[in-house]
């Protein structure tokens, strides 16, 4: 069976022995929660609780509402077992293995979050928002459960469920008059200052409020900064993998409502804007998602530009991201974490290149759903087609993708596949996240800045990834969140004690983060000056000896990053 496969199958609140219940009061009344043994800790867990009014029926395309009576007929709210994930298509993913990123259920209202309370609350809050692209996840997944992160740290750990695909991010009318667009960072947002408002119920600071997110998540977050509203209801934040600054992050408005009127074409929406509106609200929330993922098939993976964070709003950034991110207006004075994988590319390779011309596969196949040694394997001419495959992003000039085959290429080899994997890292993710790590320690916006890159290879992905694949994308996650002592079976036997100590020590560095602002002693600042890179999950990390790199780009990368784009679309 699939290791990955087990997480799903054993549920997001199990993993105790007998249970008793706590009982909280909040702004809209009282919330049941459950106490579960972890870690031999009494950690408490409150499923699916609301931050928002309903945003169902006729109001499904509305923004959030502030919660302030409760909608449900119980004196006290049972938050003792998960609730709905918001709508989402449930095709296969494009990876096997991945099915577990769906969730279990799904209905309209969705707008729920997850806390888990440690006995001693240490104050530390930790807001995870999740990320699987744009169009699916959600705050139920069992990987992201923070029952461990909580036993192990006394940090409060909250995960937050929002609208995604068309119910999220969909935009149409002039200025949104009709839908808004960004309604799932509204969602967060709301969620944020139900947070704020209330975790000192729950024995947690509202002045030590961390976001945390990893890949899309990680622009989530970091679109928050960029907000007023948002910027109240949190002190640092934490990334991995992903900004608002990548060049996939956000698109125009204009775009955005083009795909709109698209998917309402393919759901038989036609007419004024108006009719449209009023068309869309009466079709079943699932064939929404469903034709949305139809819409977007073919041309623009790994990167879903038709349903996007549109750039300009008048309800979340209020004004343009670009004209903010151009002058510096967003939130002042935090500290900030900024983690990549050693290896960001090998996962999304095969997602820019043609399946059938590359052995890739960026989508389920019959008897054939495996990642193996020779899968993505290319010549120098496929290098040159796998050049001419990502300019259709980058839309770069002749003479500039000669540039960078001469600079990557710097001998002949065989292994074009592992240039071609440090391509996509460094273009769609590497480049962006320290650009944006230099522009905020320059211009004096961030309190302090910390980067790292995650080096450590699972071996639970080892059972499952080839190893040109790995460390995996987001591998950092499992270790995180505590997954070696939740599930130890689906680790090495004889290499288990590592994998702890790994685990241990990242939730360590988390948690110093959250209360202290610096993951560590042994970590110094990302500066202009000294752009130390530390090497996380690697044995020197375990020997509390971690090793570190400067100068990541030299001056030819660097020449590189000056022409590719600063936004890319289709």
């Amino acid at each position: 069976m699939n290791l990955l496969l087990l997480i799903v199958i054993i549920p997001l609140y199990v993993f105790c022995r007998k249970h008793e219940e706590e009982i909280i009061k909040v702004n809209f009344g009282y919330i049941k929660g459950k106490k579960f043994i972890i870690a031999n800790k009494k950690v408490s867990a409150f499923y699916g609780v609301p931050y928002s009014g309903l945003v169902i029926g006729q109001r499904k395309f509305s923004p959030p509402t502030y919660l302030i009576r409760k909608y449900w007929s119980e004196e006290i709210y049972d938050a003792t077992f998960p609730r709905n994930g918001c709508f989402q298509d449930l095709s296969r993913f494009f990876f096997p293995g991945f099915d577990w990123i769906y969730p279990n259920s799904m209905a309209e209202d969705c707008l729920h979050l997850n806390i888990w309370k440690p006995p001693l609350p240490n104050g530390g809050v930790l807001v995870f928002i999740f990320s699987h692209d744009l169009l699916r996840g959600n705050a139920y997944i069992s990987i992201h459960n923070g029952a461990y992160l909580a036993a192990k740290t006394g940090l409060i750990v909250v995960n937050i469920n929002f609208r995604v695909g068309f119910h999220g991010f969909s935009y149409l009318g002039e200025n949104g008059s009709y839908i808004k667009g960004n309604l799932g960072l509204l969602d967060q947002q709301y969620a944020l200052k139900w947070i704020y408002e209330n975790i000192g119920n729950f024995g947690g600071d509202k002045n030590k409020i961390t976001l945390f997110g990893h890949g899309m998540g990680g622009v989530f977050a970091s679109a928050h900064l960029y907000s007023e509203e948002s910027s109240k209801y949190f002190n640092n934040i934490y990334l991995s993998s992903g900004s608002i600054r990548n060049m996939w992050a956000f698109q125009s408005k204009e775009l955005i409502e083009q795909t709109t009127r698209k998917i309402a074409l393919l759901l038989n929406c036609t007419g004024d804007v108006n009719t449209i509106y009023e068309c869309l609200k009466t079709v079943s929330p699932l064939e929404l998602e469903v034709k949305t993922v139809e819409a977007l098939r073919g041309g623009n993976l790994p990167f879903k530009y038709g349903i996007n964070i549109i750039e300009t709003d008048s309800l979340f950034f209020n004004g343009s991201l670009i004209e903010k991110i151009k002058h510096n207006k967003m939130k002042k004075r935090f500290s900030i974490v900024i983690g990549k994988s050693i290896n960001e590319g090998s996962f999304h390779l095969s997602q820019f290149i043609d399946s059938s011309e590359f052995g890739c596969k960026n989508v389920y196949h019959e008897n054939n759903d495996e990642f193996t040694s020779d899968t993505c394997k290319m010549n120098q001419r496929k290098f040159s087609l796998f050049l001419q495959a990502i300019n259709k992003h980058l839309k770069l000039e002749e003479y500039q993708l000669e540039i960078i085959k001469k600079t990557y290429v710097k001998k002949k080899t065989k292994d074009y596949r592992s240039i071609a994997a440090q391509i996509v890292s460094d273009f769609f993710f590497n480049y962006d996240l320290e650009k944006f790590a230099l522009d905020i320690t320059e211009e004096g916006i961030a309190k302090k800045v910390f980067f790292y890159e995650f080096a450590r290879i699972s071996t639970a992905d080892r059972q499952l990834w080839p190893e040109w694949m790995l460390p995996l994308y987001g591998s950092e996650l499992q270790y995180i969140f505590g997954l070696p002592f939740r599930l130890p079976s689906i680790y090495s036997k004889r290499l288990l004690k590592i994998e702890q100590n790994v685990s241990y020590k990242m939730m360590t560095m988390v948690n110093n983060f959250v209360l202290k602002g610096n993951p560590g002693r042994k970590f110094t600042e990302f500066t202009s000056t000294q752009q130390k890179i530390y090497i996380v999950g690697d044995n020197h990390f375990c020997r509390n000896k971690p090793r570190k790199k400067t100068n990541t780009f030299p001056p030819s990368l660097k020449c590189i990053y000056n022409f590719l784009p600063k936004n890319i679309t289709i």
